[in-house]
């Protein structure tokens, strides 16, 4: 059997604007995430007035220098 040998090398700056770039894949991943928790949330939250459904939103936000998502409602 013939051995291989592979080699790897990381660009370590690279690495670090995708994960901080609001518009990089780590960004889209993470709204696209937070797009299914606030599918969710829409199917469990109550439909009285429809208020609540209607305010859930996400957004990305940015914390310690790596984007995330925020899921939420300004109704109280």
């Amino acid at each position: 059997m013939a051995k291989v040998r592979t080699r790897h090398s990381l660009d370590v700056g690279a690495i670090q604007v995708m994960m901080r770039s609001p518009v990089g894949g780590v960004a889209r991943d993470m709204y696209r995430r937070g797009q299914n928790v606030r599918s969710r949330a829409l199917r469990l939250a109550g439909a009285d007035t429809g208020r609540l459904r209607a305010s859930i939103h996400v957004e990305l936000t940015g914390r310690g220098g790596v984007v995330g998502a925020r899921v939420g409602s300004m109704v109280a």
